[in-house]
């Protein structure tokens, strides 16, 4: 299985928003731009990006973690088995620790039902 960089990810939207916002200026400011007008327009541009970046970290990491992390919260607490697992589709780092870690759980834990089984049978 190839995975994505989740580098990449977040730092498409960034890089594809900054090429958008140059060809922009390019087409439509006059050469005879003013030094005030100039920092503005960066300003603004340094706000887009800004929340551009945010959005982009928050739907990709931010949301992902949280999930894994209250999984293993819950795994983690032994007075009560997970009731579900887990899902992250994406085909990236994050994903593939998500998908391994799950899966590592799940075998534990048949493991330990065999050894609690096999331990009562005795």
């Amino acid at each position: 299985m190839s995975q994505k960089s989740i580098t990449s990810r977040i730092l498409l939207p960034s890089i594809a928003t900054s090429v958008v916002f140059l060809v922009i200026c390019w087409v439509t400011l006059p050469a005879t731009l003013s030094t005030s007008a100039s920092v503005g327009l960066l300003a603004v541009f340094a706000a887009i990006l800004l929340g551009v970046n945010w959005f982009t970290i928050e739907q990709i990491l931010y949301k992902r973690l949280n999930t894994l992390q209250e999984y293993i919260e819950i795994v983690a607490d032994t007075d009560k088995p997970p009731r579900e697992t887990p899902s992250d589709t994406s085909n990236d780092q994050l994903g593939h620790v998500t998908i391994t870690l799950t899966q590592f759980i799940q075998n534990l834990q048949e493991v330990m039902t065999h050894l609690k089984d096999s331990s009562e049978q005795s």
